[in-house]
């Protein structure tokens, strides 16, 4: 078993404070970056790719001989949430934070990389992905079009995410899906604007604003949609502008729709798009709907699923199969839907605040037991 001595854990830590400090969006992760090359410059990769798909950066490591390539994912990306903790590492910025762990899966993957410095694979090699923009599930399509990506074109993809609620460094896995598929759709109403005081004289989107703040949310148990698990949650709506004196003629309303598979997804659109042209009709507005931030489901491959079952077990790990795909999406489906693998949940803590909360903090403790699974991974496949 790969092992990792006191000094280095303790320096992974700092590593991982360090990033949580310099927490950038999605697509501006320009320093975050700049901080992992700085970091695997003492792990000495055989070849390295940056600026992949944008800031994102790939560390290769090649065996002794020829055989497969396998490929473990991290984000780079934090997220535009206001940090409430006080400690000394907080975020540097007061309106972005890694309110998601992807500062502590990154340092798992440099954990990794720790491990490749002193043993490569016997045979194969390793591609460590550092990817931008996972948030707004842009930058796994971005670093998969980027023409470089080719030299790397993996056998099998790995990757993990931290799980709030589930007992510290559970491994948590699911055959077939094991995330939701999604799309935000963002909708403009328009109608004609008039006096306050004679509003028969314009055309407002009150009623049917309101109508679809009921409906749109009521999809999911209507007849035609009963047979797949899926949710719409109404993320913002806008009526006219702030005026006493006018009635409006404008309404905004952002929604985002899931299910559990993307034949599923693209039900519930449809269902979401006929509804808005129902009423939208009924009360003589005009509209434009345009779809954002769309998320394919996240399917695992069962041969990956055996990988990461049989890892565990030798670690000792505790591990559980998901009863239903969790809700929210992973661009990591944009790699499992052209290769063999797998993303696996790695407990936080039943006391661990909820991802995106604005107290999160990702646990150091699981540095050491997420770089020990990605290792036997390695040698599972590779060795």
């Amino acid at each position: 078993m790969r092992t990792l001595s006191k000094e280095t854990l303790d320096s992974l830590v700092n590593l991982r404070h360090e990033l949580h400090r310099h927490a950038e969006l999605s697509s501006r992760e320009e320093k975050t970056a700049q901080i992992m090359m700085q970091w695997f410059s003492q792990c000495k990769p055989d070849h390295t790719l940056d600026g992949l798909g944008g800031f994102g950066l790939a560390f290769v490591f090649e065996g002794e001989k020829p055989g497969k390539t396998v490929l473990l994912r991290c984000e780079l990306d934090a997220l535009p949430i206001p940090e409430e903790n006080t400690f000394e590492y907080r975020s540097l910025n007061p309106m972005v934070s890694h309110k998601c762990g992807h500062d502590g899966h990154m340092t798992i993957l440099a954990a990794v990389g720790c491990l490749l410095s002193e043993r490569r694979p016997e045979s194969g090699r390793l591609v460590l992905l550092f990817q931008p923009a996972e948030e707004t599930g842009q930058g796994a399509r971005q670093v998969l079009a980027d023409s470089r990506f080719k030299e790397l074109t993996p056998d099998f993809v790995f990757s993990l995410h931290n799980l709030p609620k589930y007992a510290l460094g559970e491994v948590l896995i699911r055959h077939e899906t094991f995330h939701f598929a999604s799309s935000g759709m963002v909708l403009h109403l328009n109608g004609k604007t008039s006096h306050a005081a004679h509003p028969e004289d314009g055309i407002a989107p009150t009623t049917m604003l309101s109508d679809l703040l009921q409906e749109l949310t009521g999809l999911p148990g209507s007849a035609t949609l009963q047979d797949i698990s899926s949710l719409v949650t109404v993320t913002h709506a806008q009526l006219g502008e702030v005026a006493l004196g006018v009635a409006p003629g404008t309404a905004k309303l952002m929604a985002v729709l899931r299910a559990e598979n993307d034949e599923g997804l693209k039900r519930l659109l449809t269902a979401a798009e006929e509804l808005v042209q129902t009423k939208a009709t009924q009360y003589k507005l005009q509209y434009e709907i345009s779809w954002e931030e769309a998320f394919l489901a996240n399917v695992s491959h069962p041969e990956a699923c055996d990988v990461i079952e049989k890892v565990a077990s030798s670690l000792g790990y505790p591990l559980s199969h998901l009863p239903e795909p969790i809700r929210w999406c992973e661009d990591f489906a944009e790699f499992t839907a052209r290769y063999p693998g797998a993303m696996f949940g790695l407990g936080s803590g039943v006391k661990q605040p909820q991802l995106h909360n604005p107290d999160f903090d990702f646990p150091d403790e699981l540095i050491l037991k997420g770089a020990s699974m990605f290792a036997g991974i390695i040698d599972e496949i590779l060795d």
